[in-house]
């Protein structure tokens, strides 16, 4: 279409909440101040060309274009554990060029830029075109007024008067910042969050305007200081428009009826409830807080969004049936007990593992349904251009995580119905950077116990003298209100602190202290000295944040077995002396070759004690070859025995010839 009018270009920055706003901000200019305005749009998870069609569908304009710049990848240039604002600037920052190019490449050249709060790193660009250059700040004058004078702020007074003594913070001419309205991450002189928002404030006031979302009657004291030279004035030194209230029109609610009523009201007797763009309820937590405001007996105001259709919740489930199978377990209990529809997310590189194997192990009857979704992410099985040959396989599932990660984006990308909570097993955690993309819930899974959780948060803190004792002279690690950890029970790589393996593990423990929740295979009658530690914020607490919540037990049910019970396992384990049967599983990772289990079997035997003996099918190759595959072995316990050995271990064990536990794909024997 021929551009005849004023040409003013916007630029919105990542996210559904700073896309509206400037978006409506263009409506105005278009409708109000007879301009052509083009809105550049800075791709975002949340963000696709379809769902900008559906806000313009909305409300239509002829004279409003929208231009959505390519999407960048910044994977590389900021830690998985960034902040969600220094990862909006950076992306910003990365999109710089498309936007450059984009300008360019316009035949009717915009007369104007306009950016939000995060696009100031775009205004010499401006420059760059002789465009006149705008801040448009979306909250309030109030705002505005405290960003533009942090940057002047004495360091003393910041540190000492407000940050120490929690003195309010004095914005000349304006109401002043109390300590309790002042975020983390301003506390901090180093935060690099901190450092962005002072450069935003120097950046505003080189601006040749700035647009504001308030009116002259809500704000006048902020507004006069912003224009008053002996206040502000002098720091903004470019002239603030106030533009508010804008606000999107989404039906034909009579807003005067809204006015009339909080006008008839008592003064600050009115509660306002909204949880912002990122904020979705289900419809069970939408009717608990309904109930909960209508019980408060207090008037109030409540912006609700519609609830989702479904609780959505996806869960990722590491290479390996070992962390495959209670991933699974725990997507049953999810839905069957809590009523959610979960999403599955399995990493393989197994070619040869379907959707549909996965989906039976979990299945106990033939009149059983899945009632959730398994969507395999593909890890390509060579990765001798990425890990050393002879990684331990740790390592490896590391590798093949990180490799994922852009998959899984993409995958909850293109779902109809977002998740609104991740949840990682153990390997995992990297990809709650994912779930902070999307502005969901992230929780970690840990199938063993409390006491894993509470070493692995405790252990990053531990101070290198406290290690040492531990590794050179085997002291006990002590843990604040659980039992110590034991030299004998530490894992070798543990002792070597350049080992890959301790790094992760360390790493492992900083990010589950990041998680919104932490969901533990215990119960408390089980472990209530441990779970009692992770929450007293005098012990452990306060390093793990977020609640510790004890699901267990949750074990895989897997029917009837051809001829041994569970019950028959449980009676004679009750008819055995206290301590006297010894039980021996290496767990997902540890296949003996056939020689090893012929040797285990024997020593088993010669030792003379009752024992339980988890047994997978040998492999007289790689030691943890079956380790990513959803192999089956053979079915009977003489397969992997020669005669004879079969028969006296299955007889010591349990007074039987056969000894069958449970069906394959991890076929325990007894």
């Amino acid at each position: 279409m021929q551009i005849t009018k004023p040409h003013a270009a916007l630029l919105a920055s990542p996210g559904m909440g700073h896309l509206i706003p400037v978006l409506e901000l263009g409506n105005r200019l278009v409708n109000h101040h007879n301009l052509h305005v083009t809105v550049f749009v800075v791709a975002a998870a949340d963000i696709t060309a379809e769902k900008i069609s559906q806000l313009l569908d909305s409300s239509p304009n002829d004279h409003l274009d929208v231009m959505l710049l390519p999407s960048v990848d910044i994977s590389g240039i900021v830690d998985p554990d960034t902040n969600m604002v220094t990862k909006i600037v950076v992306t910003m920052h990365e999109s710089l060029p498309a936007l450059r190019s984009a300008i360019s490449g316009m035949k009717i050249r915009p007369t104007a830029l306009i950016v939000d709060l995060f696009g100031t790193g775009a205004m010499p660009i401006a420059d760059e075109f002789e465009m006149l250059k705008y801040v448009f700040i979306a909250s309030n004058a109030w705002f505005l007024a405290t960003t533009i004078y942090a940057p002047f702020v004495d360091k003393k007074v910041l540190d000492d008067e407000h940050v120490d003594q929690k003195k309010p913070l004095k914005i000349p001419g304006c109401s002043s910042v109390r300590f309790e309205d002042t975020l983390e991450a301003f506390l901090n002189p180093n935060d690099p969050l901190y450092h962005g928002y002072l450069s935003i404030g120097k950046e505003i006031s080189t601006a040749d305007g700035i647009l504001v979302n308030t009116w002259e009657d809500l704000e006048p004291k902020s507004l006069r200081a912003l224009r008053d030279g002996k206040l502000l004035g002098g720091v903004a030194k470019a002239p603030v428009y106030t533009i508010g209230p804008l606000a999107r029109t989404v039906g034909p609610v009579s807003e005067n009826r809204v006015l009339e009523w909080l006008d008839m009201q008592a003064s600050e007797s009115v509660i306002y409830v909204s949880f912002g763009s990122g904020g979705t309820l289900s419809s069970k937590q939408m009717i608990e807080l309904a109930w909960g405001l209508e019980l408060s007996q207090q008037r109030f105001i409540w912006v609700v969004r519609p609830p989702l259709e479904n609780d959505v919740s996806a869960l990722l489930a590491s290479p390996g049936m070992g962390h495959v199978i209670p991933v699974l377990e725990l997507a049953k209990r999810l839905t069957n007990h809590h009523n959610l529809h979960v999403t599955v997310f399995v990493v393989s590189s197994d070619r040869n593992t379907s959707v549909e194997q996965l989906s039976q192990l979990v299945i106990n009857s033939p009149n059983e349904k899945l009632l959730h979704d398994v969507v395999l992410l593909r890890s390509d099985p060579d990765m001798s251009g990425l890990v050393d040959p002879d990684a331990s396989i740790v390592t490896k599932i590391l590798v093949m995580m990180r490799v994922c990660l852009s998959s899984l984006r993409s995958n909850i990308s293109s779902m109809k119905f977002r998740p609104t909570a991740l949840i990682v097993d153990l390997f995992g955690t990297e990809a709650m950077a994912v779930a902070d993309e999307f502005e969901m819930l992230k929780y970690v899974f840990i199938t063993t116990n409390a006491w894993y959780v509470a070493t692995s948060i405790y252990t990053p803190t531990v101070e290198e003298n406290v290690l040492d004792d531990h590794t050179n002279r085997k002291l006990p690690l002590k843990i604040p209100g659980c039992r110590p950890v034991r030299f004998e029970d530490t894992i070798e790589p543990f002792l070597y602190r350049n080992d890959p393996v301790f790094k992760w593990y360390l790493s492992l423990g900083m990010g589950m202290t990041k998680a919104d929740g932490v969901l533990v295979n215990t119960w408390e009658d089980l472990e209530s000295k441990s779970l009692e530690a992770l929450r007293d914020t005098k012990m452990l607490g306060h390093i793990a944040k977020g609640p510790v919540y004890p699901i267990g037990p949750l074990a895989r049910p897997v029917g009837p077995p051809p001829v041994l019970g569970n019950d028959d396992v449980l009676d004679w384990l009750d008819k055995q002396p206290a301590e006297s049967v010894i039980y021996v599983s290496f767990g997902s990772g540890g296949t003996l070759s056939s020689k090893q289990m012929i040797e285990l079997a024997w020593g088993l035997e010669m030792s003379q004690q009752r024992f339980i003996w988890v047994v997978r099918p040998p492999s007289d190759s790689d030691a943890s070859g079956s380790y990513l595959t959803a192999e089956k072995g053979p079915a009977g316990f003489s397969d992997y025995l020669p005669d004879g050995v079969a028969h006296e271990v299955a007889r010591r064990a349990i007074g039987l010839d056969i000894s069958v536990f449970f069906e394959d794909p991890f076929p325990p024997w007894l």
